[in-house]
């Protein structure tokens, strides 16, 4: 995983980009993600399962975590 300045900068892009969509109403002329680049939701996804931020402490504490990780015993 990128160091969390890069990704901060990534999502910052993102940001811009998607507003530009909104303000433009029209899709960008080129690729939105970079090759091999996660998706937001795959990142927020690995955020819950195995990061140790606020968000992963939200989820716990609403008690949804069981949602988040497999279940090994199904496995």
């Amino acid at each position: 995983m990128p160091p969390l300045k890069v990704r901060a900068e990534a999502d910052e892009r993102a940001i811009l980009i998607n507003a530009a969509m909104v303000g433009y109403d029209q899709e960008p002329t080129f690729e939105r993600l970079a090759p091999g680049q996660r998706s937001m939701t795959e990142r927020i996804e690995w955020e819950i399962r195995n990061g140790q931020g606020a968000l992963r402490r939200a989820v716990e504490a609403d008690g949804l975590l069981s949602d988040w990780v497999e279940d090994k015993a199904k496995l």
